[in-house]
């Protein structure tokens, strides 16, 4: 799940560069204003990475909690439960 949100991330970002890139980019490559907008999305693009890295730590670390706190539940109720048969 981690290598899938983290390349549908990437995939988002560099379709958001391409789209916009005839509105941001002027027609002499290299210029000071193209390489800020070069810079500003790769900006851009590290945080989308880096926010579904945490995105993703974050559930996993949901789904081992979610995990933990079943199997807690699941012990007590077994040593809850009392076998009448040896009270007598």
């Amino acid at each position: 799940m981690y290598l899938i949100s983290l390349r549908n991330a990437i995939s988002f970002a560099l379709f958001v560069v391409l789209l916009f890139f005839r509105y941001t980019y002027s027609e002499e490559i290299v210029s000071i204003p193209n390489i800020f907008n070069l810079f500003i999305h790769c900006l851009g693009i590290w945080g989308i990475v880096v926010t579904a890295i945490a995105v993703a730590t974050v559930e996993i670390n949901i789904a081992i909690a979610n995990e933990t706190k079943e199997r807690g539940e699941n012990g007590l109720r077994e040593t809850r439960k009392v076998d009448l048969s040896k009270l007598e």
